[in-house]
Parts: structure tokens; C-alpha cells; sequence
């Protein structure tokens, strides 16, 4: 069975043939033929199914309308043949019209603006007008082809899509997008654009901790050298990259870290507050001083705990960038607290209702005599004689025979500013750990030693 022009005429003439026009017909094109199936005797089978597939058919002359360009009246004929040629047609034709296919236009633009890990692609087709053969081609998809130096990733759109998006994208990465429309004939003319993606941002420099409370401190550090668009070839990254955040986890550095870690865990299993959260810092949370360095504020902390702050970082539109090595550091212990005074044994024990902490390492104790009446609680005694006291946390017990129950700390009797009957001293405390003094406790005046050195006189 074979796909030949319509005009095709027999000639009994020098030995019989067929004729197209003028020209002798002798063979039907292979693309354009199929052979029936043949019986178990060797004979063609006269009744079945054939399929034949044409990827090539006869165009018309240059100079026709371009309309009617497009088809071509075609016969399908049943021949018999004898070493390819065919000698005879059996039956009468079957009348068919062909539409010839084009191949898709070429692509006019294509266009691509990175945003971070994203970027989207617009195309449009080129517009040949309507009496070019390109101009009535069916489009049936158009295919995308992203690569990088080490993969690839093809992707099949539809006809009527003219933009695409390509999302998670590596940073600091060189894409090539090439994009071509396709349709059963084959491909049209591609077009091709790279774009080179920004790199994360580097490391913050000189992070270290400033002023440090109870329960706040000051974080001071420098801008990263590199902001990550340095190396891209993009102006809209270009303007537009910004640091759009600093961020850090903040979590609480025991010194048995295994047992905090297995605590952390049961707590948020618990559904309790964990002993690490997450820190970032926005535009308008910091402030940047002449000489460059920015300065946070890091707040609701612990008293008298040592923390660290890991991972510190700039982010960009790529995500975060390289960490800056962990910052340790210790809130202050809180302000301690004088519930009462009383002698024993030689000793003038200073009774504690709020110790400061449970890692503070010292304290130191402030003594004045004070002339006249007692004034006010807070204000400023007028100091006539002092003395000075610096111990240690060891120190500090827990005394409960006849004492009040609280935690004191033992003072020699003997280094006492002398005072009158009549006169008073007060006593100022405070502790420290490794990250520093807390202030001054209010001023707790007390007539017990002045009493008992009365007495001894």
C-alpha cells in the first residue's frame, strides 16, 4: 500500500508502467509504503490492518498560496510490485488530502530576573506574520532546559505557557536556560540566557558581648565583608541584595551540657519552655555606630547563667550565610537581699533572703557606722568609719539552729567599725560570677553590733 500523488495513470506503452504527467512512476517512496503481512503459505494476507507512518511527503512548487501550500491531494493504492517496483494496481484509489506540517516559529526574547534561590523566565515567540509557512505551525509544547556545570533539568510546558519560575536554586551558581517550542515535525529555533545566582553572605567579624545585665546584654559585632552579589553580573541583584536579618540560637551552656541536653529534651517533650530558642535581629532592631560596629540588644535572660550564642550569621536572599564561631557569656547574678543580722559565737551572721544566684562565685560586703538616727531605707548613709569584707559562695550557709532559716554569711565580729549604744551600722551587699558584679543591695541598717560591742565595753 502506498501514499502517491493524485494523477497517477497507467501506460500500456514500452512494456506497460505507470506515469505522473510525463515522468515514469516506478517506485513509491519507502517512507510513504508498507508492505502487506504475509500468511503462513508465503502469500500477502488480503484482509487485516496496516499502519503507515510518513515523516516525509511531497511539498508543492514555490509560488502557491500559502494557504492552500499547506495541503496536498494524496491516493492511497493497493500495487503489486516485484523487486520494488511496482507493475500493477489492483482495486481503485483511496482519495486523501495531506496537511503539511512546519516546524515552530523561533523564539523572539527571553528574559530572566533572579530573586534570591528563584528565578523567572519570560518568552515570546517570533511573530513572522500571517503569510509566512511558520505562521500556521500548531505548537504542541514547549521545553525548558536548565543547567549548571555539573546537572541538568528538563522541563515540558504547555503551548500557551509564556513564563516559568525556577525555585531553590544553589547560590552562587552560573544557570543556563534554554528554551525552544516543539510540535510533531520537530523543534524550532532556541533561545538561550545564563544568570549567575548571589553567594551567601560571610561571616560577621569581631562578635563579642558589651554590656551585660541581669537579664539582658549588648552584642556588638561588624558587617560581613562580602554582602554575596560581589561575583554576579546581575544589576537588579545588584541594587536590590540587603541584609535582610542577623540570626543566632541562644541556649543555656551548663557545665554538665549532657544533662541540659537530655533536660532540653524532656522539657520540649513536656511541652515546657526549652532551654534554646532562636534570636534575630531585624532592620530598625539594631543600631550602627560611626566606626561601623552594630550594636542588639539581646533580652529575657536568666540571672546568673551562662549562655552561648551559636551559629551567629547574616542572612540574604539566599538564606544564611556563614556562621560566626559560638559567643559565651554569663548574665549577672541578681541583686541580693539582707533579711536580718545577728551575733553567734563571734560572728555577725548576715541573713539572706535572695543569695543572687546558684553560680555565684563571691561577695563582698560593705560595713558603715552610722552617727545619729537611722535614716530611711535606700538612702545614703553619712560614713564615719567602714570596713570591707570579700568571701567566698562557700561561705554561705544554711544555719537553722536558732537562726531564721535563711542562708548567711559569716563576719568576723572583731573587724567592726566601734560604734555607741545609741549608733547603728548598715550593710551593703553584692555577688559576682564570671560575668561581673550585680549592684548594690539597699542599705540595711542594723543596731545589733553596736549592742554587743556596748556591752563588751
Amino acid at each position: 500500500i502506498g501514499l502517491v500523488p493524485r494523477g497517477l495513470t497507467w501506460s500500456a506503452g514500452g512494456g506497460g508502467g505507470f506515469y505522473l504527467g510525463t515522468k515514469a512512476f516506478t517506485h513509491v517512496d519507502s517512507n510513504l509504503r508498507v508492505d502487506l503481512p504475509k500468511d503462513a503459505s508465503g502469500f500477502p494476507c488480503l484482509f487485516g490492518r496496516v499502519e503507515l507512518i510518513t515523516p516525509s511527503l511531497m511539498r508543492t512548487a514555490r509560488g502557491a498560496d500559502k494557504a492552500k501550500g499547506r495541503m496536498a491531494e494524496y491516493e492511497l493504492r493497493l500495487f503489486c510490485c516485484t523487486k520494488q517496483k511496482i507493475i500493477g494496481s489492483i482495486g481503485e484509489p483511496l482519495q486523501v488530502q495531506v496537511v503539511h506540517q512546519f516546524r515552530p516559529p523561533p523564539l523572539e526574547s527571553l528574559q530572566v530576573s533572579c530573586d534570591g534561590r528563584s528565578a523567572m523566565l519570560r518568552w515570546s515567540a517570533l511573530d513572522l506574520g500571517p503569510h509566512a509557512p511558520l505562521a500556521h505551525s500548531e505548537v504542541d509544547s514547549a521545553r525548558l532546559l536548565m543547567r549548571t556545570e555539573k546537572t541538568e533539568r528538563i522541563v515540558l510546558l504547555g503551548p500557551e505557557v509564556s513564563e516559568w519560575e525556577a525555585k531553590d536554586l544553589d547560590p552562587d551558581r552560573e544557570y543556563e536556560f534554554r528554551v525552544r517550542l516543539e510540535n510533531s515535525v520537530g523543534p524550532g529555533r532556541d533561545a538561550v540566557v545564563t544568570c549567575r545566582t548571589n553567594a551567601l553572605c560571610s561571616a560577621v567579624g569581631n562578635l563579642i558581648c558589651g554590656a551585660v545585665g541581669t537579664t539582658h546584654v549588648e552584642i556588638r559585632w561588624h558587617r560581613p565583608r562580602n554582602l554575596g552579589n560581589e561575583t554576579t553580573r546581575d544589576q537588579y541583584q545588584q541594587r536590590r541584595e540587603s541584609i535582610r536579618c542577623y540570626e543566632a540560637t541562644l541556649r543555656v551552656e551548663d557545665e554538665d551540657h549532657d544533662k541540659d541536653k537530655d533536660r532540653d529534651d524532656a522539657e520540649t517533650e513536656e511541652g515546657a519552655k526549652p532551654l534554646s530558642r532562636t534570636c534575630e535581629w531585624r532592620p530598625g532592631q539594631w543600631r550602627e555606630e560611626r566606626d561601623g560596629t552594630i550594636v542588639a540588644r539581646l533580652e529575657s535572660l536568666r540571672p546568673d547563667t551562662r549562655y552561648i550564642l551559636d551559629g551567629f550569621c547574616a542572612v540574604n536572599s539566599m538564606g544564611r550565610g556563614a556562621a560566626q564561631r559560638g559567643l559565651v557569656f554569663w548574665t549577672i547574678p541578681q541583686t541580693p537581699r539582707i533579711a536580718g543580722v545577728r551575733i553567734r559565737h563571734g560572728f555577725v551572721l548576715v541573713a539572706l533572703s535572695q543569695t543572687g544566684g546558684v553560680c555565684v562565685k563571691d561577695y563582698a560586703v560593705v560595713v558603715l557606722r552610722v552617727s545619729g538616727q537611722q535614716t530611711e531605707e535606700g538612702a545614703s548613709p553619712k560614713k564615719s568609719d567602714s570596713a570591707s569584707f570579700s568571701l567566698p559562695s562557700s561561705s554561705l550557709s544554711d544555719i537553722q539552729d536558732g537562726g531564721c532559716g535563711m542562708a548567711e554569711l559569716s563576719l568576723p565580729f572583731e573587724r567592726f567599725p566601734s560604734a555607741e549604744s545609741t549608733q547603728t551600722h548598715a550593710f551593703k551587699i553584692r555577688a559576682s560570677n564570671a560575668g561581673g558584679w550585680s549592684d548594690w543591695s539597699l542599705v540595711f541598717e542594723s543596731s545589733v553590733v553596736a549592742r554587743q560591742q556596748g556591752a563588751d565595753q
